[in-house]
């Protein structure tokens, strides 16, 4: 069966299989993932290469079709813009359904934003979890 099949017949898609799939999974990473622009995560020394170097490898791998991170030695890390998201999604469950086990990953979310906001500013902030650069400007 192909894409297409799938598409005419929308009836065998069972959504909250899908999403209970995904929950799982994204448990199981310890919600944990990578980013298009994580690559100067990687401890290989792009600063070697000029001003280019950076902002060039952040494209590279960006737009490669193979995940190459493993390889650079990237690894999944807690993105707090998608923990914030999370914590809306687990929110929304637990409205609905009203679980304990939903109210106790909300808890534990919540409870790393707390512990993971920006440092030195007066209200709770949050950045990236990599380093940002272009070719004028580098923003650890």
């Amino acid at each position: 069966m192909g894409f297409s099949d799938l598409e005419a017949d929308k009836s065998h898609y069972n959504y909250q299989s899908v999403a209970d799939q995904l929950q799982q999974y994204i448990e199981g990473e310890e919600f944990k993932g990578y980013d298009p622009y994580d690559t100067l995560n990687s401890p290989l020394p792009f600063h070697w290469m000029g001003k280019w170097g950076k902002p060039v490898a952040i494209q590279v791998q960006k737009r490669n079709p193979l995940n190459l991170r493993s390889l650079i030695g990237i690894k999944k890390e807690h993105n707090p813009k998608a923990m914030g998201l999370l914590l809306h999604a687990y929110s929304l469950k637990f409205l609905k359904n009203g679980d304990a086990g939903t109210r106790e990953t909300m808890d534990k979310l919540f409870q790393w934003l707390l512990d993971n906001h920006s440092k030195g500013f007066q209200h709770y902030c949050w950045g990236y979890n990599f380093d940002w650069a272009s070719s004028v400007k580098f923003l650890p």
